[in-house]
Protein backbone atom coordinates (compact mmCIF):
# COMPACT_ATOMS: atom_id res chain seq x y z
CA UNK A 1 0.00 0.00 0.00
CA UNK A 2 2.73 2.09 1.00
CA UNK A 3 4.90 1.69 -2.39
CA UNK A 4 1.68 2.44 -4.24
CA UNK A 5 0.82 5.40 -2.54
CA UNK A 6 4.86 6.63 -3.64
CA UNK A 7 4.38 5.17 -7.32
CA UNK A 8 0.82 6.78 -7.57
CA UNK A 9 2.29 10.41 -8.64
CA UNK A 10 4.58 8.97 -10.88
CA UNK A 11 1.70 6.72 -12.71
CA UNK A 12 -0.66 10.09 -12.67
CA UNK A 13 2.24 11.84 -15.06
CA UNK A 14 2.54 9.34 -17.35
CA UNK A 15 -0.96 9.36 -17.73
CA UNK A 16 -1.48 12.66 -18.55
CA UNK A 17 1.95 12.52 -21.09
CA UNK A 18 0.85 9.62 -22.67
CA UNK A 19 -2.16 11.24 -23.83
CA UNK A 20 -0.04 13.43 -26.52
CA UNK A 21 -0.13 9.60 -28.09
CA UNK A 22 -4.25 9.93 -28.67
CA UNK A 23 -6.92 8.41 -26.58
CA UNK A 24 -5.14 4.90 -26.91
CA UNK A 25 -2.34 5.88 -24.98
CA UNK A 26 -4.39 7.97 -22.44
CA UNK A 27 -6.61 4.63 -21.93
CA UNK A 28 -3.37 2.48 -21.49
CA UNK A 29 -2.20 5.23 -18.50
CA UNK A 30 -5.15 5.79 -17.20
CA UNK A 31 -5.91 2.21 -16.71
CA UNK A 32 -2.62 1.53 -15.17
CA UNK A 33 -3.28 4.44 -12.90
CA UNK A 34 -6.95 2.87 -11.84
CA UNK A 35 -4.80 -0.21 -11.15
CA UNK A 36 -2.43 1.57 -8.77
CA UNK A 37 -5.20 3.85 -7.24
CA UNK A 38 -6.80 0.59 -6.04
CA UNK A 39 -4.55 -0.88 -4.55
CA UNK A 40 -3.25 2.21 -2.47
CA UNK A 41 -6.70 2.13 -1.02
CA UNK A 42 -7.44 2.77 3.02
CA UNK A 43 -10.29 2.24 5.08
CA UNK A 44 -9.44 5.72 6.89
CA UNK A 45 -10.57 6.93 3.78
CA UNK A 46 -13.99 5.44 2.85
CA UNK A 47 -15.63 8.02 4.84
CA UNK A 48 -13.96 10.55 3.09
CA UNK A 49 -15.06 9.24 -0.44
CA UNK A 50 -18.67 9.85 0.87
CA UNK A 51 -18.13 13.27 1.66
CA UNK A 52 -16.46 14.21 -1.64
CA UNK A 53 -19.55 12.59 -3.43
CA UNK A 54 -20.31 15.63 -4.86
CA UNK A 55 -16.79 15.69 -6.85
CA UNK A 56 -17.21 12.36 -7.93
CA UNK A 57 -20.83 12.52 -9.33
CA UNK A 58 -20.29 16.29 -10.89
CA UNK A 59 -17.06 14.60 -12.80
CA UNK A 60 -19.42 11.11 -13.86
CA UNK A 61 -22.49 13.32 -15.22
CA UNK A 62 -20.16 15.70 -17.23
CA UNK A 63 -18.29 13.08 -18.67
CA UNK A 64 -21.24 10.70 -19.22
CA UNK A 65 -23.12 13.82 -20.89
CA UNK A 66 -20.35 14.12 -23.67
CA UNK A 67 -20.49 10.67 -24.63
CA UNK A 68 -24.07 10.92 -24.80
CA UNK A 69 -24.21 13.87 -27.24
CA UNK A 70 -21.87 11.96 -29.92
CA UNK A 71 -25.32 10.29 -30.92
CA UNK A 72 -26.24 13.72 -33.04
CA UNK A 73 -22.50 14.94 -33.05
CA UNK A 74 -22.62 16.80 -36.54
CA UNK A 75 -18.52 16.07 -36.30
CA UNK A 76 -17.13 14.31 -39.16
CA UNK A 77 -14.60 12.83 -37.02
CA UNK A 78 -14.90 13.37 -33.32
CA UNK A 79 -12.27 11.30 -32.34
CA UNK A 80 -10.17 14.02 -31.73
CA UNK A 81 -12.33 16.06 -29.95
CA UNK A 82 -12.99 12.79 -27.67
CA UNK A 83 -9.48 12.47 -26.97
CA UNK A 84 -9.31 16.41 -25.84
CA UNK A 85 -12.59 15.43 -23.55
CA UNK A 86 -11.25 12.13 -22.31
CA UNK A 87 -8.03 13.75 -20.27
CA UNK A 88 -10.65 14.21 -17.69
CA UNK A 89 -11.36 10.83 -16.96
CA UNK A 90 -8.41 11.03 -14.69
CA UNK A 91 -10.58 12.53 -12.12
CA UNK A 92 -12.46 9.65 -11.28
CA UNK A 93 -9.78 7.30 -10.10
CA UNK A 94 -7.93 11.03 -8.36
CA UNK A 95 -11.01 11.99 -6.60
CA UNK A 96 -10.22 9.18 -3.61
CA UNK A 97 -7.07 8.47 -3.18
CA UNK A 98 -3.54 9.90 -1.52
CA UNK A 99 0.05 10.57 -2.03
CA UNK A 100 2.34 10.51 0.44
CA UNK A 101 3.85 14.08 1.53
CA UNK A 102 7.39 13.94 0.90
CA UNK A 103 7.09 12.52 -2.86
CA UNK A 104 4.14 14.98 -3.74
CA UNK A 105 6.51 18.29 -2.17
CA UNK A 106 9.27 16.79 -3.51
CA UNK A 107 7.21 16.82 -6.83
CA UNK A 108 5.88 21.05 -6.17
CA UNK A 109 9.90 21.70 -6.01
CA UNK A 110 10.43 19.71 -9.17
CA UNK A 111 7.43 22.02 -10.90
CA UNK A 112 9.10 25.48 -9.63
CA UNK A 113 12.85 24.10 -10.49
CA UNK A 114 11.32 23.39 -13.94
CA UNK A 115 9.50 26.56 -14.46
CA UNK A 116 12.80 28.47 -13.31
CA UNK A 117 14.64 27.23 -16.26
CA UNK A 118 11.54 28.27 -18.31
CA UNK A 119 11.69 31.60 -17.06
CA UNK A 120 15.18 31.68 -17.44
CA UNK A 121 15.19 30.76 -21.25
CA UNK A 122 12.08 33.18 -21.48
CA UNK A 123 14.08 36.02 -20.56
CA UNK A 124 16.76 35.04 -23.25
CA UNK A 125 14.20 34.43 -26.18
CA UNK A 126 12.63 37.45 -24.64
CA UNK A 127 16.17 39.54 -25.09
CA UNK A 128 16.76 38.17 -28.55
CA UNK A 129 13.38 38.25 -30.10
CA UNK A 130 13.27 42.29 -28.99
CA UNK A 131 17.11 42.55 -30.60
CA UNK A 132 16.20 40.81 -33.54
CA UNK A 133 12.89 38.93 -34.56
CA UNK A 134 13.52 37.98 -38.12
CA UNK A 135 11.67 36.05 -40.20
CA UNK A 136 9.30 36.78 -37.90
CA UNK A 137 6.53 39.69 -38.22
CA UNK A 138 7.60 41.65 -34.88
CA UNK A 139 8.52 40.41 -31.47
CA UNK A 140 6.02 39.02 -29.94
CA UNK A 141 5.13 36.27 -32.68
CA UNK A 142 8.69 35.37 -32.30
CA UNK A 143 8.80 34.87 -28.64
CA UNK A 144 5.36 32.89 -29.26
CA UNK A 145 6.99 30.29 -31.72
CA UNK A 146 10.37 29.47 -29.22
CA UNK A 147 8.62 29.52 -25.87
CA UNK A 148 7.57 25.79 -25.16
CA UNK A 149 3.97 25.80 -25.40
CA UNK A 150 3.48 29.35 -26.13
CA UNK A 151 3.37 32.81 -24.59
CA UNK A 152 -0.60 32.27 -23.38
CA UNK A 153 0.59 28.53 -21.06
CA UNK A 154 3.71 29.59 -20.40
CA UNK A 155 2.80 32.83 -18.99
CA UNK A 156 0.02 31.22 -17.18
CA UNK A 157 2.22 28.54 -15.71
CA UNK A 158 4.65 31.16 -14.52
CA UNK A 159 2.55 33.57 -12.62
CA UNK A 160 1.04 30.25 -11.25
CA UNK A 161 4.39 29.26 -10.21
CA UNK A 162 5.57 32.76 -8.47
CA UNK A 163 2.49 32.85 -6.61
CA UNK A 164 3.56 29.63 -5.38
CA UNK A 165 6.77 30.29 -4.24
CA UNK A 166 5.03 33.82 -2.48
CA UNK A 167 2.65 31.05 -0.24
CA UNK A 168 4.72 27.75 -0.11
CA UNK A 169 8.51 28.94 0.33
CA UNK A 170 10.11 30.77 3.31
CA UNK A 171 12.61 33.58 3.65
CA UNK A 172 14.79 35.15 1.17
CA UNK A 173 13.86 31.89 -1.29
CA UNK A 174 10.32 32.92 -1.55
CA UNK A 175 10.90 36.42 -3.17
CA UNK A 176 14.51 35.66 -5.16
CA UNK A 177 11.82 32.58 -6.96
CA UNK A 178 8.85 34.81 -6.98
CA UNK A 179 10.78 38.06 -8.65
CA UNK A 180 12.82 35.12 -11.24
CA UNK A 181 9.60 33.68 -11.98
CA UNK A 182 7.75 36.92 -12.44
CA UNK A 183 10.29 38.93 -14.34
CA UNK A 184 9.73 37.02 -17.94
CA UNK A 185 6.08 38.59 -17.54
CA UNK A 186 7.41 41.68 -18.15
CA UNK A 187 8.74 41.21 -21.67
CA UNK A 188 6.46 37.97 -23.09
CA UNK A 189 3.12 38.20 -21.01
CA UNK A 190 0.23 38.62 -22.75
CA UNK A 191 -3.13 40.33 -21.15
CA UNK A 192 -4.64 36.58 -20.58
CA UNK A 193 -1.10 36.03 -17.97
CA UNK A 194 -1.53 39.40 -16.49
CA UNK A 195 -5.00 38.39 -15.64
CA UNK A 196 -5.08 35.19 -14.27
CA UNK A 197 -2.11 36.36 -12.08
CA UNK A 198 -3.85 39.37 -10.79
CA UNK A 199 -6.88 36.96 -9.92
CA UNK A 200 -4.69 34.37 -8.40
CA UNK A 201 -2.94 37.45 -6.11
CA UNK A 202 -6.20 38.41 -4.70
CA UNK A 203 -6.87 34.68 -3.91
CA UNK A 204 -3.59 34.78 -2.29
CA UNK A 205 -4.01 37.88 -0.48
CA UNK A 206 -7.70 36.22 0.87
CA UNK A 207 -6.79 33.05 1.83
CA UNK A 208 -2.79 32.82 2.25
CA UNK A 209 -1.71 33.69 6.07
CA UNK A 210 1.77 33.97 4.91
CA UNK A 211 0.99 37.15 2.02
CA UNK A 212 -1.66 38.83 4.71
CA UNK A 213 1.46 41.03 6.46
CA UNK A 214 3.11 41.82 3.05
CA UNK A 215 -0.30 42.68 1.55
CA UNK A 216 0.75 46.35 1.43
CA UNK A 217 4.59 45.97 0.02
CA UNK A 218 3.43 44.01 -2.58
CA UNK A 219 1.23 46.17 -3.64
CA UNK A 220 3.30 49.26 -3.82
CA UNK A 221 5.47 47.13 -5.82
CA UNK A 222 3.02 46.15 -8.62
CA UNK A 223 2.69 49.75 -9.66
CA UNK A 224 6.23 49.93 -11.17
CA UNK A 225 6.29 46.25 -12.43
CA UNK A 226 2.85 47.57 -14.14
CA UNK A 227 4.82 50.45 -15.49
CA UNK A 228 7.80 48.66 -16.38
CA UNK A 229 5.40 45.86 -19.06
CA UNK A 230 3.84 48.30 -20.51
CA UNK A 231 7.24 49.97 -21.41
CA UNK A 232 8.65 46.53 -22.40
CA UNK A 233 6.44 44.23 -23.56
CA UNK A 234 5.71 44.04 -26.96
CA UNK A 235 2.17 42.80 -27.43
CA UNK A 236 0.67 45.66 -24.81
CA UNK A 237 2.55 48.06 -26.74
CA UNK A 238 1.05 46.47 -29.94
CA UNK A 239 -2.38 46.28 -28.73
CA UNK A 240 -1.83 50.09 -27.69
CA UNK A 241 -0.55 51.22 -31.13
CA UNK A 242 -3.61 49.28 -32.51
CA UNK A 243 -5.87 51.46 -31.00
CA UNK A 244 -4.65 54.60 -31.19
CA UNK A 245 -4.46 54.01 -35.33
CA UNK A 246 -8.23 52.72 -34.70
CA UNK A 247 -9.21 55.94 -33.17
CA UNK A 248 -7.49 57.94 -35.32
CA UNK A 249 -8.48 56.48 -38.83
CA UNK A 250 -12.13 55.52 -37.64
CA UNK A 251 -14.17 53.79 -39.95
CA UNK A 252 -10.97 52.87 -42.36
CA UNK A 253 -9.64 50.65 -39.84
CA UNK A 254 -12.32 48.01 -39.08
CA UNK A 255 -11.37 45.82 -42.02
CA UNK A 256 -8.14 45.35 -40.45
CA UNK A 257 -9.33 45.10 -37.09
CA UNK A 258 -11.19 42.07 -37.78
CA UNK A 259 -8.02 40.58 -38.67
CA UNK A 260 -6.92 41.10 -35.05
CA UNK A 261 -7.52 38.67 -32.43
CA UNK A 262 -10.06 40.80 -30.91
CA UNK A 263 -12.09 41.27 -34.04
CA UNK A 264 -11.64 36.98 -34.81
CA UNK A 265 -12.69 36.86 -31.12
CA UNK A 266 -16.02 38.88 -31.56
CA UNK A 267 -16.68 37.26 -34.69
CA UNK A 268 -16.71 33.07 -33.41
CA UNK A 269 -18.50 34.17 -30.43
CA UNK A 270 -21.40 35.51 -32.27
CA UNK A 271 -21.17 32.71 -34.71
CA UNK A 272 -21.78 30.80 -30.90
CA UNK A 273 -24.59 32.07 -29.93
CA UNK A 274 -26.20 31.97 -32.81
CA UNK A 275 -25.49 28.07 -32.60
CA UNK A 276 -26.66 28.15 -28.91
CA UNK A 277 -30.17 29.54 -29.92
CA UNK A 278 -30.28 26.80 -32.50
CA UNK A 279 -29.70 24.20 -30.16
CA UNK A 280 -30.01 25.33 -26.85
CA UNK A 281 -30.04 22.60 -24.50
CA UNK A 282 -28.74 19.56 -25.93
CA UNK A 283 -26.13 21.04 -28.27
CA UNK A 284 -24.81 19.91 -31.61
CA UNK A 285 -22.03 17.13 -30.37
CA UNK A 286 -18.85 16.52 -29.02
CA UNK A 287 -15.83 17.77 -31.68
CA UNK A 288 -18.93 19.74 -34.05
CA UNK A 289 -17.55 23.15 -33.65
CA UNK A 290 -15.91 23.38 -37.08
CA UNK A 291 -18.73 21.92 -39.05
CA UNK A 292 -21.06 24.31 -37.08
CA UNK A 293 -18.86 27.65 -37.88
CA UNK A 294 -18.46 26.08 -41.63
CA UNK A 295 -22.44 26.49 -42.40
CA UNK A 296 -22.52 29.74 -40.47
CA UNK A 297 -19.90 31.71 -41.71
CA UNK A 298 -21.84 33.17 -44.23
CA UNK A 299 -24.06 34.82 -41.34
CA UNK A 300 -21.23 36.21 -39.57
CA UNK A 301 -18.73 37.10 -42.65
CA UNK A 302 -15.40 35.64 -40.73
CA UNK A 303 -12.83 33.32 -41.90
CA UNK A 304 -13.41 30.37 -43.96
CA UNK A 305 -12.61 27.89 -41.08
CA UNK A 306 -12.07 27.90 -37.00
CA UNK A 307 -10.69 25.11 -35.04
CA UNK A 308 -12.67 26.73 -31.76
CA UNK A 309 -14.30 29.84 -30.88
CA UNK A 310 -11.61 30.86 -28.13
CA UNK A 311 -13.40 30.57 -24.67
CA UNK A 312 -14.46 27.43 -22.88
CA UNK A 313 -17.63 27.76 -22.26
CA UNK A 314 -19.14 29.10 -25.53
CA UNK A 315 -17.45 25.40 -26.92
CA UNK A 316 -18.97 23.38 -24.07
CA UNK A 317 -22.58 25.22 -24.79
CA UNK A 318 -22.17 24.25 -28.48
CA UNK A 319 -21.06 21.22 -28.34
CA UNK A 320 -22.75 19.99 -25.02
CA UNK A 321 -25.63 22.25 -25.11
CA UNK A 322 -26.57 24.39 -21.85
CA UNK A 323 -27.25 21.00 -19.98
CA UNK A 324 -23.28 20.22 -20.23
CA UNK A 325 -22.70 23.70 -19.83
CA UNK A 326 -24.00 23.62 -15.97
CA UNK A 327 -22.62 20.05 -15.55
CA UNK A 328 -19.14 21.80 -16.39
CA UNK A 329 -19.72 24.50 -14.09
CA UNK A 330 -21.09 22.44 -11.35
CA UNK A 331 -17.79 20.39 -11.58
CA UNK A 332 -15.70 23.61 -11.07
CA UNK A 333 -18.00 24.18 -7.81
CA UNK A 334 -17.23 20.76 -6.68
CA UNK A 335 -13.56 21.33 -6.94
CA UNK A 336 -13.71 24.31 -5.16
CA UNK A 337 -15.42 22.33 -2.68
CA UNK A 338 -12.67 20.24 -2.56
CA UNK A 339 -10.25 22.69 -2.05
CA UNK A 340 -11.71 23.12 1.59
CA UNK A 341 -9.96 19.15 2.38
CA UNK A 342 -6.55 20.80 1.83
CA UNK A 343 -4.20 22.05 4.35
CA UNK A 344 -1.43 24.36 4.61
CA UNK A 345 0.07 26.01 1.23
CA UNK A 346 -1.75 22.98 -1.00
CA UNK A 347 -5.47 24.68 0.24
CA UNK A 348 -4.30 28.25 -1.25
CA UNK A 349 -2.48 27.04 -4.33
CA UNK A 350 -5.57 24.67 -5.23
CA UNK A 351 -7.68 27.88 -5.12
CA UNK A 352 -5.52 30.00 -6.94
CA UNK A 353 -4.96 27.20 -9.57
CA UNK A 354 -8.84 26.94 -10.02
CA UNK A 355 -9.50 30.75 -10.19
CA UNK A 356 -6.90 31.39 -12.82
CA UNK A 357 -8.09 28.48 -15.44
CA UNK A 358 -11.39 29.48 -14.46
CA UNK A 359 -10.94 33.41 -15.95
CA UNK A 360 -7.92 32.36 -18.81
CA UNK A 361 -10.81 29.80 -20.19
CA UNK A 362 -13.18 32.95 -20.70
CA UNK A 363 -10.60 33.54 -23.80
CA UNK A 364 -9.21 30.72 -24.19
CA UNK A 365 -10.46 27.64 -24.93
CA UNK A 366 -7.84 25.61 -22.16
CA UNK A 367 -10.53 22.70 -21.12
CA UNK A 368 -9.65 20.85 -25.06
CA UNK A 369 -5.90 22.97 -25.35
CA UNK A 370 -3.26 20.08 -25.32
CA UNK A 371 -1.03 21.70 -23.17
CA UNK A 372 -3.15 23.68 -21.55
CA UNK A 373 -5.42 20.98 -20.05
CA UNK A 374 -2.72 18.74 -19.19
CA UNK A 375 -0.72 21.40 -16.98
CA UNK A 376 -3.91 22.27 -15.01
CA UNK A 377 -4.79 18.65 -14.70
CA UNK A 378 -1.14 17.75 -13.34
CA UNK A 379 -1.23 20.21 -10.99
CA UNK A 380 -5.22 20.26 -9.87
CA UNK A 381 -4.64 16.48 -9.27
CA UNK A 382 -1.20 16.83 -7.45
CA UNK A 383 -3.48 19.00 -4.99
CA UNK A 384 -6.14 16.77 -4.58
CA UNK A 385 -3.41 13.60 -4.10
CA UNK A 386 -2.87 15.75 -0.69
CA UNK A 387 -6.36 15.48 0.82
CA UNK A 388 -6.58 14.27 4.11
CA UNK A 389 -9.06 11.94 5.79
CA UNK A 390 -11.97 13.06 8.44
CA UNK A 391 -10.13 12.32 11.20
CA UNK A 392 -6.82 12.27 10.30
CA UNK A 393 -6.26 16.35 9.82
CA UNK A 394 -8.47 19.13 9.84
CA UNK A 395 -7.88 22.53 7.86
CA UNK A 396 -5.92 25.06 10.12
CA UNK A 397 -8.97 27.19 10.54
CA UNK A 398 -11.95 24.16 11.37
CA UNK A 399 -8.97 22.55 13.81
CA UNK A 400 -8.27 26.37 15.59
CA UNK A 401 -12.20 27.56 15.85
CA UNK A 402 -12.77 23.68 17.45
CA UNK A 403 -10.39 23.21 20.26
CA UNK A 404 -11.44 25.95 22.12
CA UNK A 405 -14.77 24.48 22.57
CA UNK A 406 -13.28 21.18 22.98
CA UNK A 407 -11.56 21.93 25.94
CA UNK A 408 -13.37 24.12 27.73
CA UNK A 409 -17.02 21.98 29.00
CA UNK A 410 -14.51 19.49 30.48
CA UNK A 411 -13.63 21.62 33.84
CA UNK A 412 -17.28 22.72 34.26
CA UNK A 413 -18.32 18.69 34.10
CA UNK A 414 -15.91 18.11 36.44
CA UNK A 415 -16.94 20.89 38.89
CA UNK A 416 -20.40 18.92 39.05
CA UNK A 417 -19.19 15.65 39.75
CA UNK A 418 -16.86 17.29 42.98
CA UNK A 419 -13.55 16.20 41.04
CA UNK A 420 -11.78 19.75 41.40
CA UNK A 421 -12.81 21.78 43.91
CA UNK A 422 -13.23 25.64 42.92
Amino acid sequence: MNLARRVWGSCLLITICMGSFGIAGLSLGFAVTLLISLASLEPALVKQRFSRLPLLLSAMLFLLWGLVTLAWSEAVSPLLALSDWSRWLILIPAAGFMMTDDVRHGIWRAFIAVQLIVAFWAIYVGIDCTVDWAPYPHAYECMNKRIPHGNIQATWMLAFAALLSLVWLEGRWRWVCAIALGLPLLMIGNRTGFLVFALGLAVGFWYAAALKPWRLPILAASGPLALAALMLNPALQARFADALDFDRYGAAQQAQAQQTSEGLRAVYWRASLIAIRDRPLIGHGIGSWSEVYRGLQPQVQGPANSANPHSSYLLIAVEQGLIGLFLFLGLLAALWQAAAWLTGFEAVAFRILLVSFIAGSVFNTWTHDGAASRLFLILMLLCLSGLRAPNQAKPESASASAEPQQRQPRPRRERRQGRIKP
